[in-house]
């Protein structure tokens, strides 16, 4: 049976009535230029998690999150390439039990030949559903949106997407949930404030 666990942030849970449900998978849609590695982080404070990085090293990683107080017993991390990712997505997807599996970014299994992402996709979701956990995948913004991402979008159970506005003289961000199987996809977003933590932003608009 599904359950949900919390994401860290009150606001959010409320929205999807208690947190992200297990045994489902999430993308997380965000600009590369943006602080939305905070919110993993967030996540990851709150159940056991494992995070497999595409791209950075596994003892950067390490690094950020000690600097964030996580202990080193509540993350575990790991770094592949994405060719060894979808060559044996066995190997690397072992969610704990109950937890967060994090895969970070998405996009380079996405970059892979063929369908390479969707069954790297299959295989975390066989983990999550044995596990009761749940699957994040990163998804970096695209100027354009690519086949494969369309298709990483239709294969997942819901969309978190991270909007960032910014002007000389502000940045505006909203994280609205764009889809979201077993439940409602709200349409009021979540105003943010990411600075070197995760904040609600309270301050009112300004016409």
């Amino acid at each position: 049976m599904s359950e949900r666990l919390p994401t860290g942030l009150s606001a959010l849970d409320w929205k999807l009535g208690g947190g992200l449900l297990t045994k489902q998978l999430y993308a997380f849609v965000s600009p590369a230029d943006s602080q939305s590695e905070l919110l993993l982080e967030l996540f990851a404070a709150t159940k056991p998690t494992h995070i497999v990085s595409t791209l950075r090293p596994a003892a950067e990683i390490r690094d950020e999150l000690d600097w964030v107080g996580i202990p080193d017993d509540a993350v575990t991390v790991t770094d592949c390439s994405a060719e060894e990712l979808a060559a044996d997505p066995e190997r690397w997807l072992t969610p704990p039990e109950g937890g967060y599996l994090v895969l970070d970014p998405f996009d380079t299994v996405e970059n892979e030949a063929g369908q390479a992402s969707l069954r790297v996709l299959d295989a975390m979701r066989r983990a999550v559903d044995e596990r009761n956990a749940v699957g994040l995948v990163h998804c970096l913004e695209e100027p354009a949106q690519s086949y494969q991402r369309r298709l990483t979008l239709k294969r997942v159970d819901g969309v978190m997407r991270l909007d960032v506005r910014t002007t000389t003289q502000s940045i505006e961000t909203r994280l609205l949930v764009t889809k979201y199987r077993r439940g409602r996809a709200e349409i009021e977003p979540i105003k943010l404030r990411l600075t070197d933590h995760v904040t609600l932003d309270t301050s009112r608009d300004i016409a």
